[in-house]
């Protein structure tokens, strides 16, 4: 026990870190697993608030549990994007999904990703995708129909 304790005292060896409730053994800094878990969370979080007009930033870092200034530096510098361009990423897969399914009008859509104004949806959509919302529905509907 006493040589256990030298080793860990004496060198570069690992460190114990305490993680809700689980313990990793860590060399000082988060493992490609924990960053796995860590935007697994994270895209569980944003899928569940998806719909949620009043979900943000702020919020998804209170249901993590870490600060605002925190998630920015720990999304960013696993993904290279802004914790904003992550969720409005999500929403507009979701859109796209809804879209392809023939979910509704676009009006619909936009409420149901959380976004209240429908012509701010659409200018989102047509900076993420290239194309209005309007286009994808008429491709899409021009598929079913072929």
């Amino acid at each position: 026990m006493r040589n256990q304790y030298e080793k860990n005292l004496s060198g570069d060896y690992c460190f114990l870190k305490q993680d809700y409730g689980s313990v990793h053994v860590i060399s000082g800094r988060y493992t490609a697993a924990d960053n796995d878990v860590f935007m697994e969370r994270i895209n569980c979080i944003i899928d569940k608030n998806i719909g949620n007009f009043d979900f943000n930033v702020d919020a998804l870092g209170e249901e993590l549990g870490i600060s605002r200034v925190h998630l920015y530096r720990k999304v960013k510098g696993l993904t290279g994007k802004s914790p904003v361009l992550l969720i409005r990423r999500l929403r507009m897969q979701r859109a796209a999904k809804l879209i392809d399914d023939g979910a509704g009008n676009l009006a619909v859509i936009s409420l149901s990703i959380g976004l209240l104004n429908p012509s701010y949806f659409s200018k989102r959509f047509k900076e993420f995708y290239g194309n209005s919302p309007k286009y994808f529905v008429h491709r899409f509907a021009k598929e079913t129909v072929a």
